[in-house]
């Protein structure tokens, strides 16, 4: 718990590289095959731990950060990894790319 604290509370920074990481994925699932090398892959094992119900769930607020930021971010990763016609997506495929956020920040979580 003190650990889930510490990565998943006291630094959003982690919520944000899971937004970006489930958001990468996506792109390179359903849009195009990057480019570039420098997206680095991170895997984190936080081992789970059963949580008291009158303590915060700190990877549970972590997860809900990362899948309202992962929408926001499919756009400019198409933009950053695709090029050609891959960029293009139309509004109706960006909403689809947006609703399997929540199961690629669960995956990576």
């Amino acid at each position: 718990q003190k650990y889930e604290k510490k990565c998943f509370e006291d630094d959003s920074i982690l919520c944000d590289a899971l937004a970006e990481a489930a958001a990468e994925s996506i792109v390179f699932e359903n849009v195009c095959v990057p480019e570039t090398e420098d997206s680095a892959e991170a895997s984190y094992d936080m081992g789970r731990k059963p949580i008291r119900a009158s303590r915060p769930d700190y990877k549970k607020s972590c997860r809900n950060v990362a899948i309202e930021s992962c929408p926001g971010l499919i756009k400019p990763k198409i933009r950053r990894h695709c090029r050609g016609r891959d960029r293009n997506v139309k509004t109706s495929q960006l909403r689809a790319l947006q609703e399997l956020c929540e199961d690629a920040v669960i995956y990576l979580l």
